[in-house]
């Protein structure tokens, strides 16, 4: 049998599933900060990134469902074009992410110079704790969607050159 050239496309669906999933915990993580550690109100940066992660996710669930029927070449550009769309609103959803998890940051780090800890020191290490996991993930999302181009290039470009060589990746080359 013999495998269209974007066939990759419909094995790494879940993929972008995954991130979605990841974005959601993190909302979930801003909106449990004890502390007041944000820019502006609580809810500004959990709002801004469900508005991003809605129309994402339909337009990640149009492009899924258009890569099932998609035959000719103009169908397969236009979800192209599409996913180049997906892609910028990702990354600006994690640039977003990532600003609104930097001046969390900054505001734990004075609230601590401060002495400024709410009811107890306990608060703000569990807001230490719940911002830390945010980065982490906030890097993994970065990571994923800039290497190779990121998952919406897969199968839709030539092979591109890692962004970031591994060990592995230098030993399959030799």
């Amino acid at each position: 049998m013999r495998h269209h050239q974007h066939a990759v496309i419909h094995y790494r669906a879940l993929d972008f599933w995954m991130a979605r999933a990841a974005v959601l915990v993190i909302i979930c993580l801003q909106l449990l900060v004890i502390n007041n550690l944000s820019f502006g109100p609580r809810w500004l940066a959990p709002a801004l990134e469900a508005a991003l992660l809605l129309p994402l996710s339909v337009a990640t669930a149009w492009t899924q469902a258009a890569t099932r029927t998609a035959v000719e070449d103009h169908e397969w550009h236009a979800i192209g074009q599409f996913r180049v769309m997906i892609r910028r609103t990702a990354l600006t959803m994690t640039a977003i992410i990532s600003v609104m998890n930097c001046g969390s940051l900054v505001f734990l780090v004075r609230a601590l110079l401060e002495g400024h800890a709410g009811n107890s020191g306990t608060t703000l290490l569990i807001d230490a704790l719940n911002i830390w996991v945010t980065n982490v993930i906030v890097f993994a999302l970065w990571f994923w969607s800039t290497d190779r181009g990121g998952p919406p290039t897969c199968g839709l470009v030539e092979l591109a050159q890692a962004d970031f060589l591994l060990r592995a990746d230098d030993a399959e080359r030799s």
